[in-house]
């Protein structure tokens, strides 16, 4: 068996699931690839069986809306996730909210998996000026490019580190202390409210990116 600090888990979507992966095996050539579509109630038990067979000492949640439970964090030395939106906006709503809500800036957020969606630690915050009269489609781009830098960022620097405790730390000297979760969850029926008309479905929306290499749970 690999060195454990080499091993890693990687949890994706279709949409976004090759880049992702690519990143994560241009460094942990041996990471453990699983690719989840939404409305996959299946697909969603052989990922948590396949989760709690082993110990995984890093895991990274990208572009996914594959919710971690107690026991699945349990077996997690690291569990990290990049969430496609500033912080202000935890769990759904990162290409509507900003557009409804007339906010002035988008991003990505690198934080600590808990229980509870969107709420561990904060690491590192990509933040961009939202451009005027921007549409749901070029922020639903704009979103994914943010998360896709941030793990080409993060990835690098994770594999470098020799051991658990130098990867905390280093997560931590980058940590943004200034800035805290949103409590303003909003449901999907409340998301489906705030779209303008003639937009389609939350739900309905063709992928930005398609996602085929990669393994399909």
């Amino acid at each position: 068996m690999e060195n454990d600090m080499n091993s890693c888990l990687f949890i994706g979507d279709p949409n976004l699931g090759d880049v992702g992966s690519h990143v994560v095996r241009s460094c942990f050539p041996g990471a453990e690839i699983a690719i989840w579509a939404y409305g996959d109630p299946a697909g969603k038990e052989r990922l948590r069986r396949m989760i709690r067979s082993r110990h995984w000492p890093l895991t990274f949640s990208f572009y996914s809306d594959f919710v971690l439970q107690k026991e699945d964090l349990a077996c997690m030395d690291l569990p990290l996730n990049i969430h496609p939106a500033l912080p202000e906006i935890p769990g759904l709503g990162y290409d509507i909210v900003p557009i409804s809500q007339g906010h002035s800036h988008y991003g990505a957020t690198l934080h600590w998996m808990d229980t509870k969606l969107d709420s561990g630690e904060i690491f590192d915050i990509a933040e961009y000026p939202l451009p005027a009269q921007c549409d749901r489609m070029t922020l639903r781009k704009m979103n994914q490019a943010a998360a896709i830098a941030m793990l080409r960022l993060w990835i690098p620097r994770l594999a470098a580190c020799p051991d658990m405790e130098s990867r905390v730390t280093m997560l931590r000297k980058a940590g943004r202390v200034d800035r805290e979760w949103s409590n303003a969850c909003i449901t999907r029926k409340q998301l489906q409210a705030m779209l303008l008309p003639g937009y389609p479905a939350v739900h309905d929306m063709e992928p930005s990116v398609q996602g085929a290499a990669a393994e399909k749970m």
